[in-house]
């Protein structure tokens, strides 16, 4: 906008210097005064469409700026969960997941880049690296539940590994192998 503001200023200066000439130059006899009246009156349309743009360029930039600063952070905080999520469960994590993530940095780091020069932008991307996040975390969670057996019990046909380990300590409490385990006190080894 501040080069199409520029450039429809001069063009209105040149119109209304040739509308000065038509009307007052001396190779004119009478000149056309409609003729010069009708140049003006394209002028002072093009330089008042390139001001109203510039003014909403110049408020959506503001709007932009102050709604940035918010989607950064959630932006921040949902990359952060999704890393976290996923370095944890590493194993269990695939690739989809990960390339998310890193899209989501990706976005990121461009939005922060722009943050000064193109608040537009600059949250248009920052938007971006949100839902790549919130996208990394749901698929990563996504895996895990693949990769984990199924809790809860009535009916379940899975194994559940607690009960398994809590079992195992039990019995071998019971057959000496935790020096008598809960025998002494119970009646009996």
């Amino acid at each position: 906008p501040g080069e199409e503001l520029a450039a429809a200023a001069a063009r209105a200066k040149a119109a209304l210097t040739a509308a000065d000439r038509e009307v007052s130059g001396p190779d004119v006899p009478g000149g056309d005064p409609l003729a010069a009246l009708r140049r003006l009156d394209e002028a002072g349309t093009a330089l008042d469409q390139a001001l109203s743009d510039a003014h909403e360029e110049r408020v959506a930039g503001e709007r932009a700026a102050a709604q940035l600063d918010r989607t950064l952070i959630a932006a921040r905080s949902g990359i952060a969960a999704a890393s976290d999520f996923i370095a944890t469960r590493r194993g269990a994590v695939g690739s989809d997941a990960r390339t998310r993530l890193a899209e989501a940095h990706r976005h990121l780091d461009t939005a922060v880049g722009l943050a000064r020069s193109a608040p537009v932008d600059a949250l248009r991307e920052a938007q971006q690296a949100d839902a790549m996040a919130q996208e990394a975390l749901r698929l990563a969670r996504d895996d895990v539940q693949r990769w984990s057996p199924p809790s809860g019990g009535g009916g379940t046909s899975g194994i559940d590994l607690g009960s398994l380990v809590l079992g195992g300590i039990l019995l071998g409490g019971r057959s000496g192998g935790f020096g008598g385990g809960f025998g002494g006190g119970f009646g009996g080894g």
